[in-house]
């Protein structure tokens, strides 16, 4: 008897992109890159003829967006790219030090893992000072993603997540005022060894001060409330 050829299984396919999430991304990078202005509207007609994409998938990706604080849906305007005033960076960073205080606070106690922590700091301490901003921005909130993640914490780490979007554009704004690597490496390898000083007054308030200083230099250059 002969034995039964085995039927052929799909092959899986990795790695591939949906047409949502490429409309996402090229749109994420034309928003934080400037190409799209805070305020400016976002067509669906317009993104669909761009991209060559239907209209539900170009509605889909602005809803994601839109989700990440990049969009922002108005009734009788259409979409707009978010334009932050101050009071919402200033929402923004009140989250900030509420999770990376606790994050330095525990990581200071010896309860943390920093390994990852200080490989994102040597990677921000391996740029020039030539880089492109948009780089050291990445990098810098590499960082301190890393330190809210060593808590282990799922919960924490996603409430950060979804503030990534809106503090790369807040730091859009902030840019004529941080063009100095060398500094914002500094802040960082200080602000990474209060942390693991094993002193969590030293380190709260470390993270507090230069979440601060960070606060009060972007709502000085958005001068909206």
């Amino acid at each position: 008897m002969s034995t039964p050829t085995p039927s052929k299984q799909p092959s899986e396919q990795l790695g591939r992109v949906s047409t949502v999430d490429a409309i996402v991304e090229a749109l994420r990078d034309r928003i934080l890159s400037g190409l799209e202005a805070p305020g400016s509207p976002i067509r669906e007609a317009e993104v669909c003829e761009r991209y060559g994409v239907s209209r539900h998938s170009a509605r889909t990706a602005m809803r994601v967006l839109a989700a990440s604080g990049l969009l922002q849906f108005e009734a009788n305007h259409g979409v707009r790219v978010t334009d932050l005033t101050a009071n919402d960076v200033r929402d923004i960073y009140a989250l900030r030090r509420v999770l990376e205080s606790e994050a330095v606070s525990v990581i200071a106690a010896g309860e943390a893992d920093t390994t990852v922590a200080l490989e994102a700091l040597q990677a921000l301490e391996s740029l020039p000072n030539t880089t492109d901003w948009a780089t050291v921005r990445d990098r810098d909130l590499e960082f301190h993603r890393a330190l809210v993640a060593s808590l282990q914490r799922p919960r924490t780490t996603a409430s950060f997540d979804r503030l990534i979007d809106e503090m790369r554009l807040a730091f859009r704004q902030l840019r004529p005022e941080l063009e100095d690597v060398d500094l914002v490496i500094r802040q960082h390898r200080a602000l990474y060894d209060a942390a693991v000083s094993g002193d969590q007054g030293t380190a709260v308030a470390a993270m507090v001060d230069h979440l601060t200083a960070a606060e009060h230099s972007i709502c000085g250059v958005t001068g909206r409330e």
